[in-house]
């Protein structure tokens, strides 16, 4: 059970049968339609994170005769999100952090999109492998973990390990 709550108002402190910790209160009032809808928005971010590095890989095949790459060149452009993750997964981690998880995930998701659509235009390699290096910085892993740390909010921690 939870201690007692520090308050101006006694009513919290007199009232120990209604204080309940969020495990109770999710196992109280169940899975609604708010969760659902929920988890299907934090789905189509996880989605968008998973699809953007594969995307890599339908690309790849036709720019080595289109482009006239080489295996080096391939190999590089496929690990362009890759560096990225690495590069900021600790600046993004303060960020959440600090900062909060709904606020940086709009933010991050606004501008990743922006920057997809733009590395679309690109008409040479150097500017397409830039703008998905940028892409990378802005949203792979911080949209991958976030969705992920948001979705487990609402299962209950005996379904945690399940979810």
């Amino acid at each position: 059970m939870v201690d007692k709550i520090d308050s101006v108002s006694k009513k919290v402190d007199e009232n120990d049968k209604y204080v309940a910790d969020l495990e109770q209160a999710l196992t109280v009032v169940g899975i609604g339609r708010y969760n659902l809808k929920y988890c299907m928005n934090m789905t189509l971010f996880l989605n968008a994170a998973i699809i953007e590095p594969l995307g890599y890989s339908y690309i790849l095949p036709a720019a080595r005769c289109d482009l006239d790459m080489s295996d080096t060149q391939r190999g590089f452009i496929a690990s362009v999100p890759y560096i990225g993750i690495v590069l900021t997964s600790f600046f993004w981690g303060y960020l959440v952090d600090t900062r909060g998880r709904k606020p940086i995930l709009i933010i991050s998701s606004v501008i990743a999109g922006i920057l997809s659509i733009l590395a679309g235009f690109m008409p040479e390699l150097i500017s397409f492998t830039a703008c998905k290096f940028l892409v990378s910085l802005w949203y792979l892993l911080l949209s991958h973990l976030i969705a992920l740390g948001m979705m487990t909010n609402f299962c209950l921690f005996v379904r945690q390990v399940e979810c």
